[in-house]
């Protein structure tokens, strides 16, 4: 029996475990729940998991010698769920960007590279990982040691994609997808009557220019060539209609597939931030509280995982795309050792049932899920068996 067929096997308790991870959906570094049930379900399987950072679990089988990573994240968004599923979010968090499965398909390998120990050249390591939406929780494992203790000689990860049909594995050239830095812009002005703004300087107007003259970054500052998304999602200040604030705060995103394109235009968001509040008599401070660099595939280990993609599902379905502007904090690994990340179809056949990533009514096909526990399980069995 191929490794495919073993995972369709495997497809009810994939399916279960996806559930009961979607029902108990959590956020961020605080996962209980969540850490809880993929411990037990490894232990069950035989294996000895271990806490890595704040919510992290990782988990080893095979032999000392060359050690390959299969990651997998197991946080929510904090929206409510409105799918009507039998088994929909019970919690204020929704898996709607499909780490639920993500976690549920490592399992599934997790059983068939259990199964197949004996046969393995070497170590393969599965990271379980949580705030990928914060961009957090991989650096948080880098940095509490996931990638030693054995040491981590390539990775792999794999993302669910609910527009992309089942049975097709996307994966871009060099990029996989691009970086995220988060801002936080602070105008200060000055507070007053809505009848005399003479005598009040107003931080909210100053925002408003600030956002405007952001745009300029994109179309005189990036070269064509390359590409840059500026994005302020959220603009908060006042509280009254015949009140000018104190403050106004700004909070968005840059987006870049080259880490000298993200430093020049994090430099330059400063300046034109400072520049224009200086010109309406605001005072502005910027933060940058969390990010990550590009996701980048390492061009040799990339052509080598999607060979064994290849023989597993058939060359037809593996599909070159282009680069994700969307994040992925599997940067953190893939800037330390050679890696490469795929996007996995999962459309529903119903084309009313399709919707986007992070939207509260996306569902994943099910069907698309043992695939992803055999296309771990297969690559890194390959790639140990040529380089262990």
């Amino acid at each position: 029996m191929g490794l495919l067929d073993e995972a369709k096997t495997l497809k009810e308790t994939i399916v279960k475990d996806r559930r009961t991870i979607h029902q108990h959906a959590e956020f961020g570094m605080d996962l209980p729940v969540t850490v809880a049930y993929v411990k037990k379900r490894l232990k069950e399987m035989g294996y000895e998991p271990e806490d890595c950072g704040k919510s992290g679990v990782v988990a080893t089988v095979g032999k000392p010698g060359k050690c390959i990573l299969l990651r997998a994240d197991m946080d929510a968004l904090p929206m409510k769920e409105e799918t009507g599923l039998p088994y929909s979010s019970e919690t204020d968090w929704t898996h709607s960007c499909g780490h639920d499965a993500h976690t549920a398909m490592l399992l599934g390998a997790a059983q068939i590279l259990k199964n197949h120990e004996a046969e393995l050249n070497g170590t393969v390591k599965l990271m379980f990982q949580p705030a990928e939406e914060l961009l957090a929780g991989a650096k948080d494992m880098v940095e509490n040691g996931v990638l030693e203790n054995p040491k981590v000689d390539a990775a792999i990860g794999i993302h669910i994609d609910s527009q992309v049909p089942v049975g097709q594995v996307c994966y871009a050239p060099k990029y996989a997808s691009a970086s995220a830095d988060v801002y936080v812009i602070h105008v200060q002005g000055k507070g007053g009557h809505g009848a005399m703004p003479e005598l009040s300087i107003d931080p909210l107007l100053t925002a408003c220019y600030i956002n405007i003259a952001l745009q300029e970054l994109n179309a005189r500052e990036v070269s064509g060539r390359d590409m840059a998304v500026i994005t302020t999602g959220k603009m908060i200040s006042g509280t009254k209609e015949n009140i000018i604030a104190d403050t106004a705060r700004m909070e968005g995103t840059i987006r870049t597939l080259d880490r000298e394109v993200l430093a020049n235009v994090k430099k330059r968001l400063e300046e034109i931030a400072k520049g224009v509040g200086a010109a309406f008599r605001c005072k502005v401070e910027v933060e940058w509280p969390f990010g990550c660099g590009p996701n980048t595939n390492d061009v040799p280990f990339q052509e080598e995982i999607s060979g064994y993609a290849k023989d597993l599902i058939g060359s037809e379905n593996m599909v070159l795309s282009e680069p994700t502007m969307g994040s992925e904090d599997f940067s953190f690994v893939s800037q330390k050792v050679p890696g490469m990340f795929m996007w996995m179809g999962a459309r529903m056949e119903d084309d009313s049932q399709v919707y986007p990533l992070h939207h509260n009514r996306m569902i994943l096909n099910e069907e698309s899920f043992p695939i992803g526990s055999a296309m771990h399980a297969h690559c890194a069995m390959e790639w140990l068996k040529n380089n262990g």
